[in-house]
């Protein structure tokens, strides 16, 4: 099986805020299991469903600015009773980049 990540992924303990696109809640805060350019898994007790668009804001560790960005729910799966692990890919991340956030995260992670 070959490995269809594009770019290399980080464990982070990081807080990042969710809400579905389109929808009047209020941001959720969730636990970041890990992080890449191209997207991040989070652990949640909430379930949502593959092909929801979220809308997502969070803090990378030495960085003052709050970061926005646009996502797509790729896939989600029970990981324990109650639990569940959502992979979410970002289409955009507002002023910084894929190409930015990923040197961002090398010059912190590595």
């Amino acid at each position: 099986m070959s490995n269809r990540r594009n770019f290399e992924r980080y464990g982070a303990d990081m807080i990042f805020w969710m809400k579905l696109a389109n929808s009047d809640e209020e941001f959720h805060h969730f636990q970041i299991e890990n992080i890449s350019a191209g997207g991040i898994l989070i652990d949640t007790e909430q379930t949502y469903e593959a092909g929801q668009e979220a809308l997502i804001e969070f803090e990378l560790p030495q960085h003052t600015d709050l970061i926005e960005a646009k996502g797509v729910i790729r896939h989600v799966h029970e990981a324990s009773e109650g639990r569940y692990q959502l992979g979410l890919q970002f289409t955009e991340v507002a002023d910084l980049g894929t190409d930015k956030l990923m040197e961002y995260l090398e010059d912190i992670f590595k």
